[in-house]
C-alpha cells in the first residue's frame, strides 16, 4: 500500500481528493500546511502531493537537503506559472481545476509496482462512480452550509462558486448530468451575485437551484447506470491472441478509465480511423506487427495515432533487444514494453500516448456559459476526433488563448460581462491571435447580429440550435486554413519536415529536458551524396524530387517525438530522442538502406541512385549544449565523407 502525503490549503479539495485515494487503496494523510506535515511522515517510500506556492518550495528544498528521495506530485492552478524550481522537482505537475477521477488516475501512474495495488483496489467502473457519488454527497451539504453563510458575509460567494465549480467538474465526468447542469446555473448565480448583480430574490433562486442539485443526485445516484464509452479518460486498441494479457489490459483499464478495443491484424487498420482511438498497444509476436506499425505511420488518417510494441520474452537477449528496438523505431513505434506487462508500464504507456494523441488532434476553445450548449457542442465535436477546452467566461480570454494555444475559438455573443463580440475585439487586438479563426454563436440569427459580430472579426457566426453537419464544415475549413498558415512559417513545403527556425525552437525545449528529466537523445546531421552532380546532370526538378523522397523516408519513419529538419539546402537534421548514438546509427542506417534502393528517373527517362551521409553526436557524452554537438555531429559527417560516403559515422 503507497503512503500518501495530501497537502491542500483547501479543505473542500482535500477532502475530495482524501476519498477518491482512500478508495483506490493509498493509506492518505492530509494537512491543509507543509508546515503541518510530521517530519517522520515523509520517507522515500511516500507520495507526496502538495499545492505548488512558496511554502511548498522551502519545504521541499528542505527535504531534498536531507537526502529525501520521494515522489512528488505539484497542484498547479492554470492560470499561475509554475516556477522553475518547483518543476524541476517535481514527478507530474496535475494542473487545476481537475477532476477527482482524473486527478486519481494520474496520481496512479506513478506506482512503482503492482504490488502497491491492494485487493480492495480491484473496482470496475461502476465502482468509481458510486464513490464519486457519495463524494458529491458531502459536497452538496458544504454547499447548503456555505449558501446559508454567504447570505451574512457576501465575500463567501466566491468560495461558493468554486466549490460548485469542482462539483460541477465531477458530477459531468461521473454522469451525473442533470446535477452537473443545476450546479453550473448554481455557479453561474454565484458569480452574478458577487458581482453585485443582485435582486431581491437571488437567495430564494441560489436555493432552489441547490434544492434541485440534491434532489437530482439522489435520483440519479439510484437510478444511475455505467457512464458509456466516451466517459473514458482514452481509448486503446489492442492487437493480440494472448488472452491472460488482455484479461489483465481489460482489469487495469476498468480501474482507470480507459477504454479498451479488441481488433485483428485484418481488421486493424480500419479500426484504428475511429478518431477516439487514442492509441496502440501491438504484440510484436503478431506476424504482420511492424508492417502494420508502418502502414498506419504512412496513412494520413491514422499516421497520429501513436503505437506502442510489446516485446516478446525471446527477444530479452542484448542483441535481439538491440535489433527489435532499431526495427521499432524504424517503423515510428512510440514505446517498447517487454512481456509480461506491469500494471504501473501499461498505465504510464497509455497515459504518454494519449497526452501525444491529443496534441494532435485539432482543438477547439469554447468559451459558453449555457451548460446544455456546452454539453451538446463538445460530445459533438469529441466525437469526431477533437479535443476540447472550455471555458465559461471570457473574462481571461487572452490567458486562457496564450495557455490552451487552440485551432480555433467558438465564444458565445451572449456571455455575461465579458460578451463574446467584446472577447473577438480584445483577440484581434493582441498581435498573437490576430489570425485565429473565431466563430460567434448566439440564439440571435438576425442580419443585424450577425454584421454587428462580423465587425468584432468573427470569421463565422452560427445561429443557435447549431447544426452538426454546419458545424462539423465551418470548423474543418478554418482549422484547415489555420494549419496552413502555421505550415507555411514551421514546415518546409518541399520536404514536408520542419524548417530550421521550428526545429532550432524545438530543440531548446527538448535540451531543456534532457537536463531536468536525465534523459538521452542523439543528434544526426545528414548530407546528400554528389548531390550537385544530381541537379547538374539531370535537372533541378528532378534533384527536388530526391529531396521530397528523403524528406518523406524521414518524416513517416521515426517516432513523433523525433524531431526532423531540412537544415538547409541538401543537408537535414535529426533528434532521436532516449537513444544513444550505437542505436541511432543502426536506425538512420535502416533508412539509409531503403533510400538507395529508391530508383530515380532523369529528365530523359535514365534511371539512377542516390546515397546520403551522416555524423551523430549523443547529448551529454559529446556535449550538453547544441553548439556543441552540431560542432561533433558534422565532424563525424566530414569524417563518413572522407570515407567513402553512403555510411553513418558516430
Amino acid at each position: 500500500m503507497t503512503n500518501v502525503v495530501l497537502v491542500d490549503s483547501d479543505r473542500f479539495s482535500r477532502g475530495i481528493f482524501e476519498r477518491i485515494l482512500s478508495h483506490r487503496g493509498y493509506k492518505v494523510s492530509t494537512y491543509d500546511s507543509t508546515s503541518r506535515v510530521p517530519a517522520h511522515c515523509v520517507t522515500d517510500e511516500c507520495l507526496c502531493v502538495v499545492d505548488s506556492n512558496e511554502e511548498s518550495l522551502e519545504w521541499l528544498k528542505e527535504r531534498r537537503a536531507t537526502g529525501w528521495r520521494g515522489r512528488i506530485v505539484l497542484l498547479s492552478s492554470v492560470f499561475e506559472p509554475l516556477a522553475e524550481p518547483l518543476s524541476a522537482m517535481a514527478t507530474l505537475v496535475i494542473q487545476k481545476p481537475v477532476s477527482p477521477l482524473e486527478f486519481a488516475v494520474q496520481v496512479d501512474s506513478l506506482r512503482t509496482s503492482a504490488l502497491e495495488e491492494s485487493s480492495d483496489t480491484e473496482l470496475g467502473l461502476d465502482s468509481v462512480v458510486l464513490e464519486a457519488s457519495k463524494t458529491v454527497e458531502d459536497g452538496l451539504t458544504e454547499l447548503e452550509e456555505l449558501l446559508h453563510r454567504s447570505r451574512r458575509d457576501p465575500l463567501l460567494l466566491d468560495t461558493l462558486r468554486d466549490r460548485a465549480q469542482m462539483l460541477q467538474i465531477l458530477t459531468r465526468q461521473s454522469g451525473l448530468d442533470l446535477v452537473s447542469s443545476s450546479l453550473a446555473r448554481l455557479e453561474q448565480g454565484a458569480a452574478a451575485a458577487r458581482d453585485g448583480r443582485l435582486n431581491p430574490h437571488v437567495w430564494a433562486e441560489l436555493r432552489d437551484v441547490l434544492d434541485t442539485a440534491i434532489i437530482e443526485a439522489r435520483r440519479e445516484q439510484i437510478e444511475h447506470v455505467p457512464p458509456p464509452k466516451s466517459r473514458h479518460v482514452s481509448n486503446l486498441v489492442v492487437v493480440t491472441e494472448d488472452e491472460c494479457m488482455v484479461a489483465d489490459i481489460e482489469k487495469w483499464s476498468a480501474e482507470n478509465l480507459i477504454g479498451v478495443i479488441r481488433a485483428s491484424e485484418d481488421d486493424f487498420l480500419d479500426v484504428l480511423r475511429d478518431p477516439q482511438v487514442d492509441g496502440v498497444l501491438m504484440d510484436a509476436s503478431r506476424p504482420r506487427a511492424f508492417e502494420l506499425t508502418r502502414e498506419a505511420r504512412e496513412r494520413q488518417r491514422t499516421q497520429d495515432v501513436p503505437v506502442t510494441l510489446l516485446m516478446p520474452q525471446n527477444m530479452a537477449s542484448q542483441t535481439g533487444a538491440m535489433e527489435f528496438r532499431v526495427e521499432a523505431a524504424h517503423v515510428g513505434a512510440e514505446r517498447i514494453l517487454e512481456k509480461p506487462m506491469e500494471r504501473n508500464e501499461f498505465l504510464e504507456s497509455a497515459r504518454f500516448m494519449t497526452g501525444l494523441r491529443r496534441a494532435a488532434k485539432p482543438h477547439v476553445l469554447l468559451v459558453e456559459d449555457d451548460p446544455h450548449s456546452v454539453s451538446e457542442i463538445r460530445s459533438y465535436l469529441e466525437s469526431i476526433g477533437m479535443a476540447v477546452s472550455v471555458r465559461e467566461s471570457a473574462a481571461k480570454i487572452v490567458q486562457d488563448l496564450g495557455l490552451l494555444d487552440p485551432d480555433v475559438l467558438i465564444v458565445s455573443a451572449t456571455l455575461p460581462g465579458v460578451n463574446g463580440l467584446d472577447a473577438c475585439r480584445i483577440v484581434r487586438a493582441t498581435p498573437r491571435f490576430h489570425d485565429l479563426p473565431v466563430i460567434a454563436i448566439s440564439t440571435q440569427g438576425g442580419t443585424r447580429a450577425r454584421v454587428a459580430g462580423f465587425r468584432a472579426g468573427v470569421d463565422d457566426f452560427l445561429t443557435k440550435p447549431i447544426a452538426r453537419d454546419e458545424l462539423h464544415a465551418r470548423l474543418a475549413i478554418r482549422i484547415e486554413r489555420m494549419r496552413r498558415h502555421r505550415e507555411r512559417a514551421d514546415v518546409d513545403l518541399l520536404t514536408g519536415l520542419l524548417t530550421r527556425r521550428a526545429f532550432l525552437e524545438q530543440v531548446s525545449l527538448r535540451i531543456s529536458e534532457s537536463r531536468r528529466k536525465r534523459r538521452e537523445f542523439a543528434l544526426c546531421i545528414i548530407d546528400l551524396d554528389r548531390f550537385k552532380e544530381v541537379n547538374d546532370v539531370h535537372g533541378h526538378l528532378v534533384g527536388d524530387k530526391v529531396l521530397a523522397q528523403l524528406g518523406r523516408l524521414l518524416k513517416n519513419r521515426f517516432r513523433h517525438e523525433d524531431l526532423r529538419c531540412r537544415w538547409g539546402g541538401e543537408e537535414f537534421a535529426i533528434l532521436l530522442v532516449d537513444e544513444g548514438a550505437v542505436t541511432a546509427r543502426q536506425v538512420v542506417h535502416r533508412v539509409l538502406e531503403e533510400f538507395r534502393e529508391i530508383t530515380f528517373h532523369g529528365d530523359t527517362g535514365e534511371e539512377f541512385h542516390s546515397t546520403f551521409s551522416g555524423g551523430i553526436a549523443e547529448f551529454d557524452t559529446d556535449s550538453d549544449q547544441f553548439e556543441g554537438l552540431m560542432r561533433v555531429a558534422d565532424e563525424r559527417l566530414y569524417q563518413a565523407k572522407l570515407a567513402g560516403r553512403n555510411r553513418i559515422a558516430i
